[in-house]
């Protein structure tokens, strides 16, 4: 019997078991945490120079003027991210 590829889809009990897991609300702030301390090692590391260079790379379509940093996008996108998780808890 031959053992499952990489990105196989796994069994129903496994893919419960991560959908409990990602659904618990420390989670999100460990990951988050996690993502916090690996970049702020990454800044005053050695390799600092290419975390800021990373940083400031521009992507995006610059015909719509949207070629921002990629640092922008990240708070962009994390400051949508709290404001539609902020509405989702006001009530109706």
């Amino acid at each position: 019997m031959s053992s499952p590829g990489l990105f196989t889809r796994g069994s129903w009990p496994e893919a419960s078991r991560v959908a409990d897991v990602l659904r618990r609300e420390t989670v999100g702030g460990t990951i988050l945490l996690v993502a916090a301390v690996a970049a702020l090692v990454l800044a005053n590391s050695p390799w600092s120079d290419a975390y800021f260079d990373l940083a400031e790379t521009r992507i995006g379509p610059a015909s719509l003027h949207l070629d921002l940093t990629v640092s922008a996008w990240a708070a962009d996108g994390l400051l949508a991210i709290f404001f539609f998780v902020v509405g989702l808890e006001l009530p109706l």
